[in-house]
């Protein structure tokens, strides 16, 4: 056991370090400093902004009041759309009540509900033939974006020849330990996904902040494929055009681009969220993302077994110390790092214990999200 879970923790530090490295190779694509040219979008370039919502009225007049204040109005062209997923609170009525306010072209839609297993693919799907951009840009209707969300996504546009951009999303505010631990453990996901389609391997994005001309769209068939399945509007799709159109996919790692959610209050709507996106993996095309989520859950079930050995005089103790401090010691390097790139680096006193809570998460989370069905917002989903 002590042979085995040493060659687990040499692998699993050569992975973190390479995770970090491709992080920060990540940040040279997007200078600090751009010039007005970098800006202007080209001849007909148009934003189409899709928001699939679901009771969202506490949250989406704030977020298509953040979209009237986006830098560049001047010249920055773009039209939002608003699809209402059979939302059972006042979500419509907020948007009907922002509409007088609007500075751009605003579209309530409402979901056809030809899919039910996959509702949110069906809103997105419904949204883009609605719309008439050149670039389709996913959020979601609890999300905030900063005024210089657009600024910075078409500057990554006219600098690099792309067919989609991968962009950090993180927390509001945090007031709780369990929402400080979450945004940890969110930051990690997003620098892994970062890191790895750095390096040519695109494994994880997120809806919340998703960009992809709609002529890759519908070159690569949308969504066919995984049209049944509840979960994967933004991984699955990210492979598609991977695959499509390779070297032209890329992460924008600036905080510029940073869009924030709140964190979930809750340990059930938390749970309810793991589950659906780890009951993903084995539907993966790509066997290298099955090896790797794999490789993650043996490394940390394998610490969590030799703890138990330890407690009952099975493994040696010291050992067992010396493994964890050498995986900890290059963890910690790496948040350090996404912390203080996402503006998030006061929470790094924390790393400590949510690495001590770490390997039990994901030995719970593997479990559980083989499970067959999950709740996402007042419906069950298979």
């Amino acid at each position: 056991m002590g042979i085995f879970l040493s060659i687990l923790t040499f692998l699993y530090i050569i992975l973190t370090l390479l995770l970090s490295l491709g992080w920060r190779k990540s940040r040279v694509f997007m200078p600090s400093l751009p010039s007005p040219e970098e800006v202007a979008p080209s001849p007909g370039t148009l934003f189409s902004i899709i928001i699939p919502v679901r009771n969202e009225g506490a949250h989406i007049f704030d977020l298509l009041s953040d979209l009237n204040k986006q830098r560049g109005l001047s010249y920055l062209s773009y039209e939002v759309m608003v699809v209402n997923d059979e939302s059972e609170d006042n979500t419509v009525a907020e948007v009907e009540r922002f509409r007088p306010h609007s500075q751009y072209a605003l579209q309530l839609l409402h979901r056809p509900g030809r899919m039910p297993s996959a509702p949110k693919k069906e809103a997105i799907t419904y949204g883009i033939e609605n719309a008439q951009g050149t670039w389709i840009l996913t959020t979601d209707g609890d999300c905030r974006v900063p005024e210089t969300w657009l600024f910075s996504l078409q500057r990554m546009i006219n600098r690099h020849k792309l067919q989609c951009i991968t962009a950090p999303v993180s927390f509001l505010e945090e007031k709780t330990l369990f929402e400080k631990f979450q945004t940890i453990e969110f930051a990690s996901l997003v620098a892994s996904g970062a890191a790895t389609l750095t390096w040519g391997y695109p494994t994880m994005s997120n809806g919340a902040n998703f960009a992809y001309r709609r002529e890759a769209f519908l070159r690569v068939g949308g969504f066919s494929g995984f049209e049944h399945l509840a979960s994967g509007d933004d991984e699955f799709l990210l492979h598609k055009i991977a695959r499509a159109y390779p070297g032209q996919v890329r992460f924008l790692n600036h905080p510029d681009a940073l869009v924030k959610t709140q964190a979930h209050r809750s340990w059930g709507a938390f749970q309810e969220q793991r589950k659906r996106w780890g009951s993903k993996w084995q539907y993966y095309k790509d066997g290298r993302i099955k090896i790797l989520a794999f490789f993650i859950f043996a490394v940390h079930l394998s610490f969590v077994l030799a703890g138990l050995l330890a407690i009952f005089g099975k493994y040696n103790l010291q050992w067992l110390g010396i493994q964890l401090l050498m995986k900890w010691v290059v963890e910690w390097i790496f948040f350090y790092d996404i912390l203080k790139d996402i503006r998030k680096l006061h929470l790094i006193r924390y790393v400590p214990w949510v690495q001590l809570l770490y390997p039990f998460y994901v030995c719970w989370f593997a479990l559980a999200s083989q499970r067959g069905s999950y709740d996402w917002k007042g419906r069950t989903l298979r």
